[in-house]
């Protein structure tokens, strides 16, 4: 934890300058927990990162809005046909 928060200090310009919004899905519990105790710490730059949990209906939703659905994978709601240049995970 103290060096999630050495680094986000450390890069908190750069962070700010090149974020415009940032989305976190299948968040489970103790990530969510722990982003809850570094946003204080962030202020601005944590007002520009939503998080969701496992809760596929709810971000599901939120992709859809923000991206085309040619540009998400199905996996995620997006179209069948997508595919995408590289999978990570």
């Amino acid at each position: 934890l103290t060096y999630i928060i050495h680094l986000s200090t450390l890069y908190r310009n750069l962070i700010e300058k090149c974020i415009h919004k940032g989305i976190v899905i299948n968040t489970n519990f103790v990530a969510e927990r722990l982003i809850d105790v570094v946003r204080p710490i962030l202020g601005s730059i944590m007002e520009k990162i939503e998080i969701y949990g496992n809760n596929r209906a709810k971000w599901i939703t939120v992709l859809r809005r923000h991206f085309p659905a040619d540009q998400i994978p199905d996996w995620y709601g997006g179209n069948k046909g997508y595919t995408p240049v590289r999978v990570y995970g």
